[in-house]
């Protein structure tokens, strides 16, 4: 396996995204599951524990340079 390039598939300055799924599909599209978090460092100072009682899972799905779905709990 030879790793070609990076893609950026979601990206939220609001939120720390983590521990990312990824699944290819038949049809080429990409299928990516994480879990993301308020990014308190940006809105709090202080301490940032690891876990974090607002954080949710997203999917989103990616297909030929474009994304085609990216929801969270908000549906954002």
């Amino acid at each position: 396996m030879k790793k070609l390039e990076d893609v950026l598939i979601y990206s939220d300055d609001a939120f720390y995204s983590a521990f990312p799924s990824i699944v290819a599909r038949p049809d080429g599209e990409l299928l990516v599951a994480f879990r993301r978090a308020p990014e308190r460092r940006k809105f709090f100072a202080g301490r940032v524990s690891h876990t974090d009682p607002n954080a949710h899972l997203v999917l989103a799905g990616w297909h030929r340079n474009e994304v085609i779905a990216g929801r969270g709990r908000e549906g954002r």
